[in-house]
């Protein structure tokens, strides 16, 4: 008998993961390079020359006497009948910067003071976009999880290309919008690909590839960031866009899910796929490949033996309808507590990151810090999902990063550098602890729902989060009002779900279910006319 290991990297298993998960490179580009293309360099409102001058002559009554520019203002002090009067104008001028006006669009757009809110919006469309790219990702329960993704994947590549080159806040806005869309579609459906390319007993491999892509996607992110920081906002722009021209690769290589293709009744294509997984892996006709891919599912095996179509038992009605996620009182609870994990971990998470910035040791180092400790994390999620329940992998993760983001709200009310280097530890491993969490999420929030409403339960899910994340950029206005108001936020919600969680099923070593009644077999009750009767143990 095969090892889990030996199934997971069979040449077709490996072809195919590798495929998606180099297409899938750029996950993290485009959701967190607002902190490279997008941040708020030093600023002051511009004077003119012959007005940023003191001791001018006054003889005259109304003779300026002194002009000072501030960050959004400019102080006029000028004589009037023999007294000296202040006032306060805005920018009338132009805004002057730290650095050039095309090295983030912030400045090129003059997205300051009054229009500061443009510049966080531009990030909150992203997450917008998201929760729209989500609730797509169902289409792939319909459609397929090949033509979803790569449609979705090449759509990110056309988006973030053609950003590069407008010129209009409003155009730039709405791509933004889509940035989020495609981005979302595009991960979700290939979540759901591998869990469903992987055998029962290499399943967490998932969590852990999503892990390390991410984490590998925010370091990258940041060497090409670093090596391109002194020229024009778009080159960087440019170049992150063409990272997302492998998925066109995708269009010819990768094939579609066999489970979906099962689920769904599309006999041909199953046995034609089944052949291919027979010959690239070198094994003997009449093998069941299945068994060897997936969790054992006999049917397949059948199917290509007699040559007659596999019978779907699920109820017509209960194919692919997302309403069954709120109105099966098992989904339900399903749904509502994953719901709520998402929100915690994705509001925490972007939270994180748009504060970093902020942080003592300058933008390049402090995000280099958190990207290190995502992968750090990913080490950590490798042991505790190898070893543990998929519950008490999330539970961990998420109480370590609440707890140390806490105390973050604590060490920022103390001044000293001592406590400045206190704090970005501790945010670095909240967020590396968050983001692994988020990453365990992933990879159990599929696990819950049956094959035909896999892909609408991780996306609503997903919306969920994502329409909380919406926030997530002007937490830098609650630092504004107080400096440990969101570490105290997210840090609370997170750990609030730590509890919340202990009231789902635990998933590990168990196959991912067809049908909504194994599910409710993991509660040793039955459904019969929507009333529940106790199994007989």
């Amino acid at each position: 008998m095969s090892s889990p290991t030996s199934k997971l990297f069979r040449p077709y298993q490996f072809k195919q993961m590798a495929l998606t998960t180099l297409a899938v490179l750029p996950m993290a580009f485009h959701i967190v390079s607002v902190v490279f293309i997008g941040y708020t360099p030093e600023h002051a409102c511009s004077i003119p020359m012959q007005l940023n001058q003191t001791n001018v002559d006054n003889s005259s009554t109304n003779d300026f006497t002194n002009a000072t520019a501030e960050v959004c203002s400019i102080q006029w002090q000028h004589r009037e009948d023999g007294q000296m009067i202040n006032e306060e104008t805005d920018c009338l001028y132009g805004v002057n910067y730290s650095v050039s006006k095309m090295h983030t669009f912030i400045a090129e757009w003059d997205l300051v003071c009054d229009r500061d809110a443009l510049g966080r919006i531009s990030q909150s469309l992203v997450l917008g976009g998201m929760f729209l790219g989500a609730l797509a990702a169902p289409l792939a329960d319909k459609y397929g999880r090949k033509p979803v993704h790569v449609t979705f994947n090449i759509g990110l590549l056309i988006v973030t290309f053609a950003m590069a080159f407008v010129k209009s806040v409003p155009a730039f806005l709405v791509l933004r919008f889509f940035v989020g869309t495609f981005q979302q579609g595009m991960l979700i459906t290939v979540v759901t690909y591998w869990l469903e390319l992987l055998h029962l007993d290499s399943r967490e491999n998932v969590g852990i590839v999503n892990a390390f892509m991410w984490a590998s996607s925010v370091n990258v992110l940041t060497l090409v960031a670093f090596v391109l920081r002194n020229y024009n906002w778009r080159i960087l722009q440019l170049a992150l866009s063409m990272f997302s021209l492998f998925s066109i690769v995708e269009i010819f290589l990768m094939d579609e899910s066999l489970r979906w293709l099962q689920a769904n009744n599309k006999t041909k294509k199953c046995r034609a796929l089944l052949e291919k997984i027979r010959s690239q892996n070198k094994q003997t006709p009449g093998t069941d490949v299945i068994s060897d891919q997936n969790d054992s599912m006999p049917m397949f095996g059948e199917m290509v033996v007699n040559s007659s179509p596999p019978h779907n038992t699920q109820p017509e009605s209960e194919s692919g309808h997302c309403s069954l996620l709120v109105t099966d009182r098992i989904l339900r609870r399903h749904s509502l507590i994953t719901w709520g994990l998402w929100i915690a971990n994705n509001l925490t998470y972007y939270g994180i990151v748009m504060m970093t910035p902020s942080l003592a040791g300058g933008r390049y180092f402090s995000f280099f810090l958190g990207s290190v400790s995502e992968m750090v994390g990913n080490f950590v999620l490798l042991v505790l999902i190898k070893k543990f329940s998929r519950k008490t992998t999330v539970i961990s993760l998420q109480a370590v990063g609440s707890v140390s983001l806490l105390l973050t709200s604590i060490t920022n009310q103390v001044n000293g550098e001592s406590a400045e280097i206190i704090e970005m530890l501790l945010f670095g491993i909240s967020r590396g602890a968050i983001a692994n969490s988020f990453n365990a999420v992933y990879l159990y929030t599929p696990e819950l729902f049956p094959t035909n409403l896999r892909n609408a339960g991780l996306g609503i899910a997903s919306a969920a989060g994502r329409l909380s994340g919406v926030i997530a950029p002007f937490s830098i206005y609650m630092m504004r009002v107080a400096k440990w108001l969101p570490s105290l936020l997210f840090g609370s919600l997170c750990l609030t779900f730590c509890f919340l969680i202990r009231y789902l099923p635990e998933t590990k070593g168990r196959e991912l279910p067809q049908k909504i009644d194994e599910i409710w077999d993991w509660y040793k009750v039955k459904r019969s006319n929507g009333f529940l009767e106790k199994r007989k143990i």
